[in-house]
């Protein structure tokens, strides 16, 4: 939100009576004279100072009602220009089952719950799955990128970055016009029947009909002549959406060794793709159009997991039964409310009468079998059409959807928003079935929970209403940019870069020349060319997600906020945001007189004490110095941290402090990093040695998200 102009603040509101019981009470007794001089005795024992103070006290509860008038009217206002509070949003997750040893069902059905451990203090946080999932009953243990297929056929080992257990880091793959590149999933034993592959995306491949994706299994030929699987189902739209691709396995399907695949060398040298054993590929492949038919960008997609026997789950439950929400009245604009609340996706399903009835956002002119629902309050409405058989209409009625018949049984069947924020949960904590399916003995999620807010406070849509007024819904400046998206239920923070291109000092960086000046800002894949506008979405999430990401849902849900405000000339990217992984040593002192005194259990507690502030601090939604997330741009200064770190000082010290960067997470894999190159500002130009690999400060640049990459004290002792 625009910040007020400075000596231009808002008009204060007065009070309409500002009196207090006090005043009140002295007001009447300056009073007794004129209208009763025979009272004398004006003290506390008296009976009828009680009755005064009495008095006083009950126009003091008047006074304070009167003085909630102007928010009442501010209220009012707000519902008149359609301004209401955000609603609660669920959390979303990924849901990995375990097959039991042997044979057993081979689908896990849509609408499976799960739920956390169960906890004396807090509620069983409930998550069910979206879809159904049919079982491989195999889980890919290697995994791979090939870069350039038809050519150097470059390797990559990703098996860590998408196939580990808990919480995987995920990867970025870049495959340049004209090209081909080819994810490879390993299994040791083939499944016996149709599978689902889930791939779990942060920034999908962009719509269109490039790059074009196709799902293939390896055979007894090199991988670039591997065939398609027969009738594959692609949930994830060629990589432009998460979901999972139905594969059916087929007698071709044979085992190869990654060295008869005839690789080039994998840059740098480190993490070596496994070439000696042999196992069952899945292969995605990834072709560009060459240069020539007009792709000139990369196709870009960044994978946070890829596995088997995983299905999207959310924290948000399905009425196993229908609910009945009552009987037609046969009155016009009849009103039914839902049990649960508030209401989530578009598949409900009202009934009158065991005849489906259509949703509709307004209701058109005319009779029709139409209802109305508001998922926040869940209330169904109906129209005032009502049939009495009369004849035709004259065509002067103005009704708007049918009447139910009287004595019509109305039911719904819908999902509802079981928990909402609270849902954002570690890796690894959902692990208790609620409905265990057949041949399925554990359940865990890989990934955190994530995109689930509570509804939004009343003092927040307050605050909000002005700034809605100034934009009109008009997307044009940075400012509005950020407002606009910031209503998104779900969205924390928001980052918008306006086109960019490089000026005469911006021209080199570190001293490396990154293009002629002109050229558009192309750091971090972000090419800000004339027109195109880039807006950076932080979601809510918990600490336990060091770098909360965006799901592809709401990364559409932004869109389609903006799409209807943009310039026409507008080119409008929505992606989440610019990793950069900070790193923290730390030398600790501890004082041997806060031991023996028992202050702190030992030692080791504060320097624990000290690493989880450290990373708290650099949280993306709940860091920065006021604990409402560090923004993007700023830059990390030692003495920040230090502040933020430093134990009581009764306890110890913080010695020293400095910080380091790692390879940022959004720089492709495959591309060795080069911060003259790839970096508009370097990381520590304060210090004397700009490639000293720790110092007091991380310079960051304006699109960049810091996160935390590690905090140790490395440096202890007792003193």
């Amino acid at each position: 939100m625009t910040a007020p102009t400075p000596g231009r603040g808002r008009i204060p509101v007065p009070d309409l009576d500002d009196r207090t019981w006090a005043q009140l009470v002295d007001d009447v007794r300056a009073l007794i004279p004129k209208y009763a001089p025979q009272w004398t005795d004006h003290g506390p024992s008296d009976l009828g100072m009680t009755l005064v103070e009495l008095f006083a006290w009950l126009v003091e509860g008047l006074t304070f009602k009167l003085n909630q008038v102007p928010e009442k009217n501010y209220a009012a206002f707000l519902d008149l220009l359609g301004i209401t509070r955000r609603p609660a949003t669920p959390a979303r997750t990924l849901l990995r089952f375990v097959p039991s040893p042997g044979t057993g069902a081979d689908t896990v059905a849509s609408g499976t719950r799960a739920a956390t451990r169960p906890s004396g203090s807090e509620a069983q946080i409930v998550f069910e799955t979206d879809t159904d999932l049919a079982l491989a009953r195999r889980s890919p243990d290697a995994a791979a990128f090939v870069a350039d297929l038809d050519g150097a056929r470059t390797p990559h080992d990703l098996t860590t970055a998408l196939l580990a257990p808990l919480a995987p880091a995920g990867t970025t793959v870049v495959v340049p016009p004209g090209t081909v590149g080819l994810l490879c999933l390993g299994l040791a034993q083939p499944p016996t029947g149709a599978f689902d592959v889930h791939v779990e995306l942060d920034d999908p491949l962009p719509a269109g009909a490039q790059p074009q994706v196709t799902w293939l299994h390896s055979a007894a030929v090199a991988p670039a002549d591997w065939p398609a699987f027969v009738a594959a189902a692609d949930a994830t739209g060629g990589l432009r959406r998460s979901g999972a691709a139905r594969l059916t396995p087929t007698a071709g399907w044979t085992p190869q060794k990654p060295g008869d695949w005839q690789l080039g060398t994998e840059p740098g040298g480190t993490d070596p793709v496994d070439r000696a054993t042999a196992r069952f590929w899945i292969g995605v492949r990834i072709a560009h159009a060459p240069p020539s038919t007009g792709a000139s960008e990369p196709a870009t997609v960044r994978i946070r997991l890829a596995g088997t026997d995983t299905v999207a789950a959310t924290s948000a439950l399905t009425v196993r039964v229908p609910e009945t929400l009552g009987r037609s009245d046969g009155t016009p604009f009849q009103m039914f409310e839902l049990r649960n609340r508030p209401v989530h996706g578009p598949g409900t399903v009202v009934k009158v009468d065991g005849t489906e009835w259509t949703r509709r956002d307004e209701f058109p002119t005319g009779p029709g079998t139409w209802y109305r629902l508001d998922p926040v309050t869940g209330e169904v409405r109906f129209g005032d059409h009502v049939d009495l058989g009369t004849g035709p209409s004259t065509g002067l009625e103005q009704h708007h959807g049918t009447v139910p018949p009287a004595g019509a049984a109305i039911t719904a069947h819908y999902r509802y928003v079981e928990t909402a924020a609270a849902a954002n949960v570690a890796p690894g904590t959902v692990v208790t079935l609620q409905t265990p399916p057949p041949g399925v003995v554990a359940v865990t999620n890989p990934v955190g929970g994530r995109g689930g807010t509570d509804e939004e406070p009343v003092e927040d849509a307050k605050a909000r209403a002005p700034e809605l007024l100034r934009n009109r819904n008009r997307a044009v400046t940075v400012d509005d940019y950020e407002y606009l998206t910031a209503q998104v239920p779900g969205v924390t923070a928001v980052r918008c870069l306006p086109p960019r291109t490089l000026s005469e000092t911006e021209a080199t960086a570190e001293g490396g020349v990154v293009g002629p000046i002109g050229t558009p800002w192309t750091f971090a894949g972000l090419s800000r060319a004339p027109g195109t506008v880039h807006v950076l979405v932080t979601p809510d999430a918990s600490l336990d997600e060091p770098r909360p990401t965006p799901s592809i849902a709401l990364v559409h849900d932004v869109r389609a906020e903006l799409d209807g405000r943009l310039d026409l000339a507008a080119n409008l990217v929505v992606t989440g945001p610019c990793y950069l992984p900070i790193r923290i040593r730390i030398a600790a002192r501890v004082f041997q007189r806060a031991l023996d005194e028992r202050r702190v259990d030992s030692a080791d507690t504060v320097y624990a004490e000290i690493e989880r502030r450290a990373g708290e601090f650099l949280h993306p939604v709940h860091g920065g110095p006021d604990g409402d997330g560090w923004p993007a741009g700023r830059s990390v200064f030692a003495s920040d941290v230090y502040a933020a770190v430093r134990p009581p000082v009764e306890i110890g010290y913080v010695a020293s402090l400095v910080l380091g960067a790692e390879v940022p997470l959004y720089h492709p894999t495959g591309v060795t990093f080069d911060r003259k190159l790839h970096r508009p500002v370097p990381f520590n130009d304060e210090l004397p040695t700009p490639d000293t690999e720790f110092g007091p400060v991380v310079r960051v640049a304006e699109y960049e998200q810091v996160c935390l990459h590690e905090a140790l004290v490395v440096n202890k002792a007792v003193e």
